[in-house]
């Protein structure tokens, strides 16, 4: 059969027709997928741009933002120098590292790996160190800084911001990556009755006001998915209580929700306040104190402080620039010695304590850069500060100030006092301050407008400052509370029943200080009179009756008419008795001796008061004579309930009787002998006398003691008896003349703990058996000596050879357990009736913020009068810790401190730490034994 071409033909046209059918649908569904991947790719990098154009918008914000910061951080105004908002000095050219102190309070944990008591002695950190702290070393959350006004508080968080703004300044913070810092004052949020809002809005309108519009989503993001350093300054600003109980709640939240984010909040003190509710959540929080300037720190302030005020007088075209800077620096150099050399005299040490605060070095300097002279009050320094800026600044340079200092003080006095008790804020909008000015301008011979006035404070006194483009605000807030306590002066009695109404609200306490400070010696009394009179006197708290005393010590006049007649009021509670009692005893006079005998010879009130009335006197007789109850010749023989030590400025001793008990370390029966137990733990008053006689300063030179026992001679005693004891040589060297530094309270110059009768803190193991040494020595010198005038009670008891040492923790456990009439032991010193600890009866969880002075909780007293056994500071052993230290010479500790919690309160109680530590919770308390 032959082939049919024809259909071959055929067949392979249609094939390839096929394949072409098929070549074209192949091709027509290439070019779709071309376009597709054309398009997905044109949509890609459009997304891509868009992405990229946010970010780089994102970018954009974030930068306009930090410049903000840089702008309103970055500086700091020069008080005192030519004019000062128009010539500010960068802020880390005149930053000085301030001293923290965070260790070993109630909020602190056991670190994971960390064996208790593990730790070296307590420093100071400085800023950096802190930071690293609180973000790196440890995982907190949260770093509250706490400072009294004037400390640094908001210069410490502008350091914090600028480190973060700077190239590599995250790594000194200890971050491993950049960190952005957000600032807001705290005083922004915005009063009103529901909680405040969402962050993010308020710091929107935070840089709103300082004419920068940065959309709150960008702070969300911000907030949300980068490391951020939130800076939230001022706590106590927020005058009202429940409103800044609702700001705690607000940042705790914000830390639940922001993970990325580290919180810094700074407040005074008297802001946060555990005991009223207002605190922050403890879990993951580190609390910081803020320390005075220590001497070196005084000295490297006023050095940059001059430095720069100096160098800023320079004109920026000055053609002899170098020649002029080196006479600028000459006269910064000389004038800063000057004043270093007048705050290190003798005479001057009131004004040393001043000069510890930050804010009041820097108004010394501004007084002394121009008139070289520096007044001795708190007071008068601000005074002096205010005058010479409203007035004697511009005058020195031959300008005529807007208004003469007392003319512009009568339009800021009002002005202060309704910001105070009206506004209750320490920003005001401006239209409001102008208002409130205006008609007391319009008062004085040149009837300036508010506006002009307000400006002048600002541009040339530096008084105000203008931070968002609607509102004013005292440049530093004492300034405006000064000023506020001068207007309540003013108004003389018309000012008392709303200052005792308020008494003990943390944001009437500078006012009221400054308030009395003016006030002459019938404000005073009548002061007296209707506060004693008012519930509010009823129960004061701790920090309450702190204040009272330092009105008492701060008050320009004093009378005592109001508090002898309060004393012997039947109406009054036992209480009230014992405020005025010390109140009597601060103000010190002959007067207020001869009223309190005067009370104990009527044998009104109740017999603690009596008791504490006649302890008084002696404390208050005791520089001027030693005419007290003479020891009896042999006092383990006679055995009378307690004594006085008339050369430990008449220390009290108590009696506790001896006996068995089972020792709840051992567990077996211990035997303890009769022991005199100090009644309180050794305060700052007494173991300064033993520093000075160390370093033979002070009113011990005058003492017979030197005669009986020369420093020389107990230097040979002492290195006698601990000679064979290396780590105590070690520690304390051989040289007498460095004893008295090495031996001296690390907190002497510490304001929250160097009140005269605080409890010593800071001292060591080895401090405090040198201690007891010195009074053993004292008493053996005194009964080896011959024909010693005025000496009689202490040869008696230098006959019995008694000797001064620690407590054993047997010993000191039985003198807090006791006895029960059952025969069981207390779990806490005070009776059994009393049940678990709370605040009338001992100083613990921080409640207080810092030890109080000794005895301040009597309902909290020993059946046999020891007082402060539980709380207040942990007490130094004699002997070893044993099973369970840490180290082999770790030493004992008893009673549990103002910052720790309730469980260390418990008479079984016990910690440890190595003789050479200390730190702000430990002190000792001296018993006498028979060996």
């Amino acid at each position: 059969m032959g082939i049919d071409w024809m259909v071959v033909a055929t067949v392979a046209g249609s094939l390839v027709g096929l394949a072409g059918l098929l070549f074209g649908i192949y091709q027509r569904r290439q070019r779709i997928r071309d376009k597709k991947k054309e398009t997905v790719a044109q949509l890609e990098t459009q997304q891509e741009y868009r992405e990229e154009q946010a970010q780089q918008e994102a970018k954009t914000v974030q930068e306009e933002y930090c410049e903000l910061l840089q702008d309103e951080l970055g500086k700091i105004s020069l008080a005192g120098s030519p004019a000062i908002a128009t010539i500010p000095v960068n802020l880390l050219d005149v930053f000085v590292s301030l001293r923290i102190s965070s260790a070993g309070r109630a909020e602190d944990r056991i670190h994971p790996g960390q064996i208790p008591g593990e730790v070296e002695a307590v420093r100071d950190l400085g800023p950096a160190e802190l930071m690293k702290r609180a973000f790196t070393d440890y995982p907190y959350r949260l770093l509250l800084i706490i400072g009294e006004a004037g400390s640094g508080k908001t210069t410490l968080l502008q350091y914090y911001a600028l480190k973060c703004l700077h190239k590599g300044g995250f790594w000194e913070l200890g971050f491993s990556e950049p960190v952005l810092p957000i600032y807001f004052p705290l005083r922004e949020l915005a009063s009103q009755e529901a909680e405040p809002g969402l962050l993010p809005q308020y710091l929107a309108k935070w840089a709103q006001d300082r004419q920068v519009e940065i959309p709150a989503e960008n702070f969300y993001s911000w907030l949300h998915e980068r490391p951020t350093l939130l800076l939230l300054d001022g706590l106590d600003e927020i005058s009202e209580v429940q409103q800044r109980k609702k700001a705690c709640r607000w940042i705790d939240r914000a830390r639940t929700g922001l993970k990325k984010a580290h919180f810094v909040v700074t407040s005074r003190e008297t802001g946060y306040r555990k005991l009223e509710g207002i605190e922050l959540n403890p879990e993951g929080l580190l609390r910081a104190d803020v320390r005075d300037f220590s001497p070196p720190q005084q000295k490297e302030f006023l050095d940059k402080w001059f430095r720069a005020a100096f160098l800023k007088e320079i004109p920026a075209d000055a053609k002899d620039r170098k020649t002029r800077e080196e006479r600028q620096l000459k006269r910064a150099e000389q004038r800063a010695r000057d004043i270093i050399d007048f705050l290190h005299r003798e005479e001057n040490r009131a004004v040393q304590q001043l000069a510890a605060v930050p804010m009041l070095l820097q108004i010394m300097a501004i007084i002394w850069k121009e008139r070289e002279f520096l007044p001795r009050s708190r007071r008068d320094l601000y005074d002096a500060a205010l005058n010479y800026l409203l007035e004697y600044r511009d005058d020195n340079r031959g300008l005529k100030p807007l208004l003469p200092a007392e003319s512009a003080r009568r339009v800021l006095l009002p002005a202060a006092l309704w910001m105070q008790e009206e506004k209750k804020r320490d920003n005001v909008l401006k239209s409001e301050m102008h208002l409130k000015m205006q008609p007391t301008l319009n008062t004085l011979p040149n009837q300036y407008p508010a506006e002009t006035f307000c400006n002048n404070l600002r541009d040339r006194a530096g008084l105000l400052s203008d931070p968002g483009k609607d509102v004013y605000i005292f440049r530093h807030k004492s300034f405006r509370e000064y000023l506020a306590g001068e207007q309540l002066a003013t108004r003389r009695n018309e000012s008392l029943p709303q200052l005792i109404r308020h008494f003990g609200e943390d944001w009437w306490q500078e006012p009221l200080r400054f308030f009395i400070s003016k006030a002459d010696d019938q404000m005073f009394d009548s002061f007296m009179k209707q506060f004693f009179r008012s519930p509010k006197s009823h129960s004061l708290g701790q920090k309450e009756q702190n204040l009272l005393q330092t009105l008492v010590r701060e008050a320009g006049q004093t009378k005592i008419d109001s508090l002898k007649a309060g004393l012997n009021d039947d109406t009054l509670n036992d209480r009230q008795r014992r405020y005025i009692l010390e109140c009597l005893k601060t103000i010190g006079t002959p007067e207020a001796l001869g009223c309190i005998v005067e009370f104990i010879k009527k044998r009104t009130g109740d017999q603690a008061s009596r008791r504490y009335a006649e302890e008084l006197t002696v404390e208050m007789r005791a520089g001027v004579s030693v005419t007290d109850v003479l020891i009896p010749r042999n006092i383990f023989e006679t055995l009378p309930l307690s004594f006085r030590n008339p050369y430990e400025d008449h220390a009290e001793y108590m009696l506790i009787p001896g006996g068995a008990y089972k020792y709840s370390v051992s567990k077996k029966n211990e035997t303890v002998p009769n022991l005199y137990f100090a009644k309180y733990p050794l305060t700052n008053k007494r173991y300064r006398r033993f520093i000075d006689y160390l370093a033979g300063v002070g009113a011990i030179r005058e003492s017979p003691l030197l005669r009986a026992l020369p420093p020389e001679q107990f230097a040979r005693r002492l290195l006698a008896k601990i000679g064979p004891e290396k780590d105590f040589i070690a520690y304390l060297g051989k040289n007498p003349a460095e004893w008295a530094g090495k031996l001296r309270s690390n907190y002497d110059d510490d304001r929250r703990f160097n009140g005269e009768d605080q409890p010593v803190v800071g001292v060591t193991w080895f401090a405090a058996a040198v201690y007891c040494h010195w009074l053993t020595e004292i008493q053996l010198a005194i009964g080896n000596s011959q024909s010693q005038e005025g000496m009689a009670s202490l040869l008696a008891i230098a006959n019995s050879n008694p000797v001064f040492r620690l407590p054993s923790e047997p010993e000191w456990e039985w003198a807090a357990a006791g006895r029960e009439p059952g025969g069981e032991l207390r779990e806490y010193p005070w009776p059994k009736e009393k049940g678990a600890p709370n605040p009338q009866l001992a100083n613990y969880g921080d409640n207080v913020g810092a030890t109080t002075p000794v005895g301040r909780y009597p309902e909290g007293a020993t059946p046999e009068g020891l007082m402060d056994m539980a709380g207040n500071v942990w007490e130094w052993c004699e002997n070893l810790y044993g099973k369970g230290a840490y180290r082999e010479d770790a030493r004992a500790l008893r009673g549990g401190a103002w910052s720790r919690r309730e469980d260390d309160l418990r008479c079984s109680a016990r910690y440890h730490y190595y003789p050479g530590y200390w730190d702000f919770n430990i002190g000792f308390r001296v018993v006498v034994a028979q060996s």
